[in-house]
């Protein structure tokens, strides 16, 4: 809940977030930010419909929306 500092890399966000003692979120498996780019992989690869929105803060990107279309049952 620290404002920004998800736009720094992310070995900095991490080392930050251990020298603070959030050892939980300084770890990769318990949290993954993900670039624009990295969603997309993601989903193409799996095949899935999918758009990104970003949201937008001050007018700068602050988080980044996935919106995919569930496939049928």
């Amino acid at each position: 809940m620290i404002p920004f500092l998800h736009w720094f890399p992310q070995a900095w966000y991490r080392r930050f977030l251990k020298l603070i003692g959030d050892d939980f979120y300084s770890r990769r498996e318990n949290l993954d930010l993900m670039s624009r780019g990295d969603l997309e992989r993601l989903f193409r690869k799996i095949g899935v419909p999918f758009r990104i929105a970003p949201y937008r803060f001050f007018g700068l990107i602050s988080n980044l929306l996935v919106i995919a279309k569930a496939p049928a049952c």
